[in-house]
């Protein structure tokens, strides 16, 4: 999160240059965070296109514990 994400979607998720992640209801489907970011988004590139779905997994539960809880 920190090297990837963060840059563009805050260190808490709160958005920045990307939008807010924290508290929506993206962050709760692994599915839909893989797909993401995989694929990229409509600005977003492909950061995790070579990434192994471990890694994408873990992503996802750190989002879950970190930033999910927030409004």
């Amino acid at each position: 999160w920190d090297g990837t994400c963060a840059k563009c979607h805050g260190l808490d998720g709160e958005g920045g240059y990307g939008p807010r992640v924290a508290g929506t209801d993206l962050i709760k489907n692994t599915q839909s965070v893989e797909a993401l970011l995989r694929k990229g988004g409509i600005l977003m590139p492909p950061v995790g296109r070579d990434w192994t779905t471990a890694e994408t997994n873990a992503l996802t539960d750190y989002l879950k514990e970190r930033v999910g809880n927030q409004g």
